[in-house]
């Protein structure tokens, strides 16, 4: 009896240490979490006050994001490391509303699109794929090139498809050019869309294939003539933003071209 007396009290004595040393180690965790927020605030301008609600929510969803950032990078066979950025504190829906149309497309749904798009669509950059030249030997490691090495942020606007689309033409015109930028905003305020692919198009959505099929008709600015705005702007003081200096690609690669 005495053993087992004995026993039991070892046993607590022990799931006390372990509770104990658990806790220590969870309020490390918040204070980790609360420091790294604090740094988290000044670095990306925010406004929360201690002692808030918002406060008090933003710091809960921002130590669930380190935590699980802090999971991924201690795994030995981990494929990538995450980080913190200007996301961290963001709620679900405000995420939500950063990653636009999150269709899919079979085979089938694509070739059904292309036989009911109009038909100037028809000839559309897709179809001449299987023509490209093929990506030089020193560009089969696409993490080299510098057009991809900077993230760009579209704000609260669903331009994604813009986005992407100039990012893969800085990246073609880096491998087989002269590194440039292109515009997103001119993607954002001139590209149609009638059949309402990805969306209603501008801020509320396209697709990539649309972007290409613009730029190939019509050229595209470059970032410095026409920098990003966030928001579809239809006509300025100046005028159009759809009327501007434009590249244009060709076969023997970009050139200018000024809009008349």
């Amino acid at each position: 009896m005495r053993v087992c007396a004995g026993l039991i009290l070892v046993l607590l004595r022990s799931a006390s240490g372990v509770e104990l040393q658990t806790r220590t180690q969870q309020q490390h965790v918040d204070s980790q979490a609360a420091a790294s927020f604090q740094t988290f605030i000044r670095t990306h301008g925010r406004s929360y006050k201690q002692g808030t609600t918002e406060y008090t929510n933003r710091l809960a969803i921002f130590s669930e994001r380190l935590e699980e950032m802090l999971a991924q990078n201690s795994r030995a066979d981990r494929l990538w490391t995450a980080g913190i950025n200007r996301f961290s504190d963001q709620t679900e829906a405000e995420l939500s509303q950063l990653r636009g149309w999150r269709g899919t497309a079979t085979p089938l749904s694509a070739a059904h699109a292309f036989a009911k798009a109009p038909s100037h669509m028809q000839g559309s950059f897709l179809q001449r794929v299987s023509k490209a030249a093929p990506v030089p030997r020193q560009w089969s490691n696409w993490t080299q090139l510098g057009s991809l090495s900077q993230v760009k942020h579209q704000r609260h606007c669903g331009s994604c498809w813009a986005v992407t689309g100039a990012t893969v033409l800085e990246a073609h015109s880096e491998i087989y050019a002269t590194p440039r930028s292109f515009s997103v905003q001119e993607l954002v305020s001139c590209v149609p869309n009638p059949q309402h692919c990805g969306g209603d198009g501008g801020c509320r959505g396209a697709t990539v294939e649309l972007a290409f099929n613009y730029v190939m008709r019509h050229g595209l600015a470059t970032e410095e003539d026409l920098p990003y705005k966030a928001k579809q702007v239809i006509a300025t003081s100046t005028g159009s933003p759809c009327c501007c200096p434009s590249i244009r690609m060709t076969k023997m690669g970009f050139q200018t071209k000024v809009c008349t």
